[in-house]
This record gives structure tokens, C-alpha cells and sequence, in this order.
């Protein structure tokens, strides 16, 4: 018990001694001092710090983390619309090679041009298309894709036409088959075929029959051809009826046509 007493006052008399003797060292000792001094009373505060650091790190992460997965995740789908955007390019390029090289092939003179809209009071029959009569394309001239005959230009615009595709009912083209060289009208059926009209008596037309254009009545040359004949009615009195025909192209994927000009 004396002894800790006599420990604790020790402890007090140097504490009230350590000032003194201090300024009475020499300078460059009293520096090596202060410095210790302030290495050891800057110890707490250092641990105090990293472990506030450490404290803070353990919940700091949830939010940074989530803020990252979402700048990468943004990232991503800005990447996947730039790849799409790639992707359109490079098909659209593929097309327009592979009509460009269709119309080399064409014994007739086109104009290249885009679809740019359809007419949404007959969107299934009517296209419009980005050419007008600024470069010389006029009213009842017909329109063809790489696959076959596509329609025909019912309206025209300083630089833009309406052309209503070989489905409307008001188209109308003079057409023979290839096969028999039968000659008939091949017009719009409305339902996405062509129905065979005027088939003469005794008619030679079978399933399968390929029709193409007979060069008739102007504006569309000779051997473009139409579709493929699906279906053949019965004869009644020698006269066939019911003659349906698919058309060759692909009606609702036009991106591009070849307009055919006098």
C-alpha cells in the first residue's frame, strides 16, 4: 500500500519536474524530446483514425458497389445499342450491294430508292417511297425488288411517290404464264395473293405455273416476274376460275426498290 502510494507521488513529481528540466537541456536535445513527445501523443489519434477508416470501410462498399454496377450496367446497354446500331449498317450495306449488283443484271432503266413510310389507311398495299418527279418518276410506273414485280406508282410528288403493292385490288398487269405462254390480267387480290383474271377458254394453267409480266399495255417491260400459282379452281364450261398467284416478293420487307422508268 506505501509503496503505491509512494508511486503515484513519484509519478506527480516528475510530471511537475519534466517542464523544468526540459528547458534546461540543450537545444538540440530539447528537439530529439519534443519530437518523441509528439510521436507519442499522436499515437492515439493515428489509431483513432484507422480504425475509423477500417470502421467506415466496412459499410461504405454496399453503395459504391451498387452505384458501380449501375454506371457498368449503363455501359452495357449503351454498347448493345451501338453494336444494334452496327449491325443495321452493316446489313443495309449487304442490301443495297446486292441491288445495286440485281440492277447491273437489268436489261431496263431503273431508279434506285428507299422506302420511307406506308400509308397508314392501307398499310398492308401502300408504300412511299423517297424519289418524285424531280427525277423523272411518274404515275403508273412500276416498282420491282431482286425477287420479282412489287407494284406500281399511283401518285407522285415533287420528291416523294405512293406506289400500291401487287396485293391492292386496283392493281392491274398484263401477265403470261412462262410454262404454256397462256396471256391473262394478274390483279391485286387483297389477302396478300393475285387472282388470275380473263383466262380464255381451254387455257393451259397448272399448280405451280411461274407467270411473269407479257410486256402488255406499256410501262412494265416483258419477263418480270409475278409469283408462283397456288392454287387452280375448277373449270366450269372449259373456263377455269380460281387461279391464285403468290407473289415473288416479299411484300412487307421492302427497305429498298428499283422504280422501272420509260
Amino acid at each position: 500500500m506505501v509503496y503505491g502510494i509512494r508511486k503515484r507521488h513519484l509519478a506527480t513529481i516528475a510530471f511537475l519536474l519534466f517542464p523544468i528540466i526540459v528547458t534546461l537541456l540543450p537545444d538540440s536535445a530539447k528537439e530529439s524530446v519534443k519530437s518523441r513527445i509528439s510521436r507519442v501523443l499522436k499515437f492515439p489519434i493515428i489509431c483513432a483514425t484507422v480504425a475509423s477508416s477500417k470502421i467506415g470501410s466496412a459499410f461504405a462498399p454496399k453503395g459504391f458497389f451498387l452505384k458501380t454496377i449501375n454506371q457498368q450496367h449503363v455501359k452495357i446497354e449503351e454498347l448493345k445499342a451501338q453494336n444494334s446500331q452496327v449491325q443495321e449498317i452493316i446489313i443495309e450495306n449487304q442490301r443495297l450491294n446486292d441491288i445495286l449488283s440485281f440492277k447491273k443484271d437489268l436489261a431496263f432503266k431503273v431508279s434506285l430508292a428507299r422506302v420511307i413510310a406506308r400509308d397508314p389507311s392501307n398499310w398492308r398495299h401502300t408504300i412511299i417511297i423517297d424519289k418524285g418527279s424531280s427525277v423523272a418518276i411518274k404515275k403508273n410506273m412500276f416498282i420491282i425488288s431482286q425477287r420479282g414485280l412489287a407494284g406500281r406508282i399511283c401518285e407522285v410528288g415533287r420528291s416523294t411517290s405512293k406506289a400500291i403493292l401487287m396485293t391492292d385490288p386496283d392493281f392491274r398487269v398484263a401477265a403470261v404464264v412462262q410454262r404454256s405462254r397462256e396471256q391473262m390480267i394478274a390483279a391485286g387480290r387483297g389477302s396478300g395473293l393475285c387472282e388470275l383474271k380473263y383466262i380464255t377458254e381451254g387455257a393451259d394453267i397448272q399448280f405451280g405455273d411461274i407467270i411473269v409480266t407479257s410486256g402488255f399495255g406499256g410501262f412494265c417491260p416483258k419477263g418480270v416476274l409475278i409469283g408462283e400459282v397456288v392454287s387452280v379452281g375448277k373449270s366450269v364450261n372449259g373456263v377455269i376460275s380460281g387461279v391464285y398467284v403468290k407473289p415473288a416478293a416479299h411484300l412487307s420487307r421492302l427497305e429498298e426498290i428499283l422504280v422501272l422508268l420509260e
